[in-house]
């Protein structure tokens, strides 16, 4: 099993550490004879040449295939923001009353009941988060996201005053 969880730590690695392992890779595979020579590391790359085909090839694919996720993981929570974002658009009296509360003391957070039904609606909406193991029931701190708290200093809420 050792050799598997060292596989797993390799193919975790950051997209440029891959891409470095396959460009020593391709060098070792390319380099002239008489650099090798010259490097002593002649008799090395005849024996394990094939290995370090295998491995220049799996970086290489397991580089492209982080290379690709981050840019999806960017557009995933930029349209799940959108989303959210476009809720604004339809807040009840009450949760405006939420968010102009925040507002108005210049807050991120807001103490109500963890079972409050505006709060939870909120929270449905993501426009609201209540983080784990804090507070009572009766007290229980709401936050708004960041991205969410940001969009409502630059443009305001539709419908708040």
């Amino acid at each position: 099993m050792d050799w598997f969880d060292s596989f797993i730590k390799v193919i975790n690695l950051k997209p440029r550490y891959l891409l470095g392992l396959c460009l020593v890779g391709i060098i070792l595979l390319l380099a002239p004879v008489q650099l090798t020579q010259l490097l002593g590391i002649d008799k090395f790359l005849v024996r394990f040449k094939g290995l370090i085909a295998v491995i220049t090839v799996f970086a290489f694919v397991f580089f492209l295939v982080q290379s690709f996720q981050g840019p999806r993981i960017r557009y995933v929570n930029w349209r799940y923001q959108k989303k959210v974002i476009k809720e604004l658009s339809f807040l009840s009296s009450r949760e405006r009353e939420i968010f102009a509360y925040c507002l108005k003391n210049n807050q991120k957070s807001i103490i109500l009941r963890v079972d409050d039904p505006v709060a939870r609606a909120l929270e449905d909406k993501g426009l609201l988060t209540k983080p784990e193991g804090w507070g009572d029931i009766r007290q229980w701190p709401w936050s708004i996201p960041q991205f969410v708290w940001d969009h409502i200093l630059r443009k305001g809420i539709p419908g708040l005053r």
